[in-house]
């Protein structure tokens, strides 16, 4: 496992938005980032059916987002400098 944020390919704003998120939670960065990766990287259900899989896919979006709430994830900002 990483030992400090040297070891995980961020970018220089990335790197500062998970260290101000997991502070801000009161949490380090390595308990910050199991938590949003761990549900992603675990498959520990098997779905007899599609129902049961989109239900539990259902359930899953519902859980409140964890990180960056005050990112702009707009589709201005995303493209924003790419002259369109």
């Amino acid at each position: 496992m990483a030992t400090d944020l040297s070891d995980i390919k961020l970018s220089a704003e990335q790197r500062k938005l998970l260290l101000e998120s997991a502070q801000q939670s009161g949490r380090s960065w390595t308990e910050l980032l199991s938590e949003l990766l761990l549900p992603l990287a675990t498959v520990d259900e098997e779905f007899a059916s599609p129902d049961e899989w989109n239900k539990a896919l259902q359930n899953w979006s519902r859980k409140p987002r964890v990180g960056y709430a005050d990112m702009d994830d707009s589709r201005d900002a995303i493209y924003e400098g790419r002259g369109e």
